[in-house]
């Protein structure tokens, strides 16, 4: 009998099941980190309703283990998980969490295609747990060849030993971050050789022992106890030219990031000679030195670099230089944080005009000039997306750029999304009821409203609307869809699908 209600068919049963919130805002404020309990009772009521419900739906509610969150493990007793285990396709664990509830995971977790893990030697010897480190969570990877994102942390103070066997079998990973281990006799290439054939993201943190000579010389790493060369159906061995010597080559990789920590910026450049199809890049590192050798070999070995983050104050004499000559293309997006705004930086940012759709700018001093920026507004013509953030929060009215925008014409016309944080926190009380009502009023007049359900702080005030909208009305950015102030997102009104 065919069925007669939408939620009689498996996929629309799970697709509506998929959108029960299990998890609750705990504080929703902008200035702390938002706190999620977890809240499961929505859904296992509905896995009641029919046997068929419980089938379809099941699935949905362990779908993740996450052991960082504290409610979810007092929520959960040990003795629950083991049953569902099979279903679990998200995993994180922090530190303690391992040799404690390892037993039940190492023998039911067969299907995950996230894993989260974390070691603590100092806190697993106290456990007086005899296994070697990392040997359990080897284990999980051996237990998962599915797995698309894995996220491995050693321990902060003493980095234990990255062993490229361990990841032998992971025929699908996509993902990898790696953090905090030590990577004596190449065991870094070694691993990034074992999963070559899928890696698409790569993060590198704090690696001890890396040399520029192990991405060129790296060997193979076979299965122990087999001698087949490479087979593309399941990717576990290598062909015949790896076991030759030939150095490691990531072709499908994409995205980087680096962060520096004893890793060198001589190995650094070596690596990205082996992601010939990379396409963006983010450098972490506050004290990179000089940055003319990583930005030739970009230009040499990555032909197709489009987008570039630098999330922190980078410490380099070559810094104008590396933005000017990282690609041979021009840059698409830009995110970049600094000290000072100076002339020669605008410039170094400005060759990129003619292909910059997404500019983020962040700085930390204190003499930011509005005006400063005003040709990167007008040089930059492609601009999708624009965002100015600043720790200052006071500026001299010829330096506020609220002002200072308005001296010029954008030629950004096709601008979608504004971002701008400086100045709008208010040092006094919250301002009036009646007040606020009036702005609230302008701001729809203006046609803009708040983003319903969105984060605001507590101490963001409406008072700087007025300036915003008047300069928005200046610059007649007809394309204009969504404005961020201090964090509070804005859509225009009729635009409900942003």
């Amino acid at each position: 009998m065919p069925p007669t209600h939408a939620l009689d068919l498996p996929e629309i049963l799970a697709l509506v099941g998929s959108f029960i919130p299990i998890w609750e805002i705990g504080h929703p404020n902008v200035r702390v980190h938002t706190k999620l309990h977890y809240k499961p009772a929505p859904l296992c009521r509905c896995l009641r309703v029919s046997k068929f419900w419980y089938q379809i739906l099941l699935p949905i509610l362990w779908y993740g283990y996450w052991t960082d969150n504290k409610t979810m493990v007092d929520l959960i007793p040990s003795e629950a998980i083991a049953p569902h285990c099979h279903l679990l396709k998200t995993l994180r664990m922090y530190e303690y969490d391992i040799p404690l509830i390892k037993p039940m995971l190492l023998r039911g977790c067969t299907n995950l295609v996230e894993i989260d893990i974390q070691i603590n030697i100092k806190r697993r010897k106290s456990q007086r747990s005899d296994e070697p480190v990392g040997l359990p969570e080897q284990q999980l990877l051996r237990s998962n060849p599915l797995l698309k994102t894995l996220r491995w942390t050693g321990d902060y103070n003493s980095s234990p030993i990255l062993e490229a066997e361990g990841f032998v079998g992971l025929k699908c990973l996509e993902t990898l971050h790696l953090q905090s281990w030590s990577c004596e006799d190449g065991q870094l290439a070694r691993t990034l050789k074992v999963v070559s054939a899928t890696l698409k993201r790569l993060k590198i943190g704090y690696m001890a022992g890396v040399r520029p000579e192990d991405f060129s010389l790296a060997p193979a790493v076979l299965q122990e106890g087999r001698n087949d060369l490479h087979s593309k159906e399941t990717g576990l061995y290598y062909a015949k030219e790896y076991l030759d010597g030939v150095g490691l080559r990531l072709d499908r990789l994409e995205w980087l990031s680096w962060s520096g920590g004893r890793t060198s910026v001589e190995s650094f450049i070596e690596l990205i000679k082996c992601c010939p199809n990379l396409k963006s890049l983010e450098l972490s590192h506050s004290k990179a030195g000089s940055l003319e050798g990583l930005a030739k070999g970009l230009r040499l070995h990555c032909p197709f670099l489009e987008s570039l983050e630098i999330p922190y104050c980078l410490q380099s004499p070559s810094l104008e230089t590396f933005l000017r000559r990282c690609s041979t293309t021009g840059l698409r997006i830009l995110h970049i944080t600094s000290r000072v705004p100076e002339e020669d930086f605008i410039s170094a940012i400005l060759h990129h005009a003619s292909t910059l759709e997404d500019l983020s700018l962040e700085w930390y001093m204190n003499n930011m000039d509005g005006l400063t920026f005003l040709p990167l507004l007008a040089g930059c013509t492609k601009l999708k997306r624009f965002a100015l953030h600043s720790s200052f929060k006071y500026f001299a009215k010829t330096q506020n750029p609220l002002v200072a925008f308005k001296e010029e014409k954008w030629r950004c016309r096709g601008l979608q999304e504004l971002n701008l944080k400086f100045g709008f926190i208010e040092s006094h009380h919250t301002i009036k009821k009646e007040k606020e009502q009036k702005l609230k009023r302008m701001m729809f007049e203006a046609g803009w409203e708040m983003v319903p359900l969105s984060c605001r702080n507590d101490h963001f005030q409406l008072t700087h609307l007025p300036k915003v909208f008047a300069l928005l009305d200046f610059q007649e950015l007809k394309e204009l869809q969504r404005l961020v102030l201090h964090g509070v997102p804005f859509r225009r009104i009729g635009h409900r699908s942003l």
